[in-house]
């Protein structure tokens, strides 16, 4: 035994207490709402301007990814 054995006392496992509380799932008024304000969202958007440099980059990148296996973007 190595120096005072209580350095290796552990506080006591207790399980974790999940404080949120549960959703009720929505109304279809408010589902609707919900979908017109993420299809503003998405009509809004507008990708960020990149560097032309970058742009090819990136899309070489994607290219050498995708022959080596990876599932192919929407880049």
């Amino acid at each position: 035994m190595r120096g005072d054995a209580s350095v290796n006392e552990q506080m006591p496992w207790s399980l974790p207490v999940n404080i949120d509380r549960p959703m009720k799932p929505l109304c279809e008024e408010g589902v609707e709402r919900i979908h017109a304000a993420a299809t503003v969202i998405l009509k809004d958007f507008a990708p960020p301007d990149i560097d032309g440099a970058i742009r090819e980059k990136l899309a070489d990148f994607v290219a050498r990814r995708t022959i080596e296996g990876s599932p192919p973007t929407g880049v």
